[in-house]
């Protein structure tokens, strides 16, 4: 990657940012998510002795610790006790890093595409990013690492078919660079898994993986079941944390009237239509014009981290509700890939390249246009302060 592109995906990050930056999350209450993450911080810290007890109820919370620990760290030796705007800063260099890894992904997976920059700039540019100033936002973190587990594990199971196939009687523990890659993915998979339960997309990733390159032979068994075990061991230091501090994973206590209701519903599709905005205009163009050849772009990498957002979304889907504030917006956000690299094969494919640019250029402002206007208008002005309340969603029942 050249210095220019990363230059410009740091000043699109940081100016994404502003909006947010140092927010709490839903500023209109008293006590919000973000104030567990204060409180965590100031914990690790030694600024406290001990997690808020009135916040017991919400120990999921607290079983995220990555984030809050760097912006503690940060926020208290390098800002002077400013540990919003750690946070903030934690989660710009987040963005950077998977925008800039989305790009590496593009240029080795996809070498036909001339544009491989541009979905890097629609997912630092999008609603999403512009609203990472929330504390709650350990997606964007957590996606980072997850999207740097699974590039390493999928790039390791490529050089070691391409040994096996080579020579038959390669010894992958006879190979250093193999011990290296390893021990990187158990480090990067133990933040994983400290970060937020988006490290569990490396299990089904690597699962879809094996069967769609039939690696599930003999003489690839113990180099997988290796890998597996590495993956799972990487989740012992979080174990450990969960048990000293008493936290637990996000409960799954959904109800199937609550799942079925027509205000959930609804929340749920609006928000998936604003968190992408118009890029479903292309995605439906693609399959409109394009649905004999609708996944003939779509690489076998993206489709593995695409199910495991997929089933990631279900996941939150069952979990939250109508209650108070209905499906997070975040959350949809792990499909970015295959939303975005749809986004630019489909200008690719159907403009020359001078029209192409002028297109590609309108069309990353006015999504970014829209995504400031969601910012604005979910600023927390009591009037206004969620989504769904300008649909008047609350008569829906």
């Amino acid at each position: 990657m050249n210095t220019k592109i990363l230059t410009i995906f740091i000043i699109v990050a940081i100016f994404s940012s502003l909006l947010r930056f140092g927010h709490r999350e839903n500023n209109w209450d008293e006590v919000s998510d973000s104030d567990y993450y204060l409180d965590m911080a100031l914990v690790f810290v030694g600024e406290k002795s001990e997690f808020m007890p009135e916040h017991k109820t919400n120990r999921h919370h607290y079983n995220r610790p990555l984030l809050a620990y760097c912006a503690g760290i940060i926020g208290h030796y390098l800002l002077g006790d400013n540990y919003r705007a750690s946070f903030s800063i934690i989660n710009i260099i987040a963005a950077i890093f998977i925008a800039s890894l989305l790009l590496i992904i593009l240029k080795s997976l996809y070498p036909g595409i001339a544009n491989s920059w541009y979905p890097s700039l629609l997912f630092l540019t999008s609603f999403s990013q512009m609203n990472f100033g929330y504390h709650i936002l350990t997606e964007t973190i957590g996606l980072a690492f997850a999207l740097g587990t699974c590039y390493l594990v999928y790039q390791l199971l490529l050089r070691f078919d391409k040994s096996i196939r080579e020579n038959q009687n390669y010894k992958f523990y006879k190979d250093c660079r193999v011990y290296l890659t390893f021990f990187i993915i158990l480090i990067t998979q133990t933040l994983s898994f400290l970060t937020r339960e988006t490290a569990w997309f490396i299990f089904i990733f690597l699962i879809y993986i094996v069967i769609k390159r039939q690696l599930s032979r003999k003489n690839y068994l113990a180099f997988l079941i290796l890998i597996f075990l590495i993956l799972i061991v990487a989740k012992l230091p979080h174990t450990i944390y969960a048990n000293i501090y008493g936290t637990h994973s996000t409960p799954l206590n959904y109800n199937m009237k609550v799942l079925i209701a027509p205000k959930y519903l609804f929340d749920s599709v609006i928000k998936l239509g604003i968190i992408f905005n118009i890029s479903w205009i292309i995605v439906f163009l693609e399959f409109l014009f394009w649905k004999k050849k609708l996944f003939s772009h779509i690489h076998e990498f993206i489709i593995g981290w695409s199910l495991a957002a997929f089933l990631y979304i279900v996941a939150g889907y069952l979990a939250n509700s109508m209650n108070k504030f209905g499906y997070p917006l975040r959350m949809f956000y792990s499909l970015f890939p295959i939303i975005f690299i749809t986004v630019v094969v489909y200008f690719e494919r159907s403009y020359v390249a001078k029209r192409r640019m002028y297109l590609m250029g309108a069309f990353i402002v006015l999504s970014a246009s829209i995504g400031v206007i969601g910012v604005i208008l979910d600023s927390g002005v009591e009037t206004i302060h969620t989504i769904y309340d300008l649909f008047n969603l609350s008569k829906l029942t």
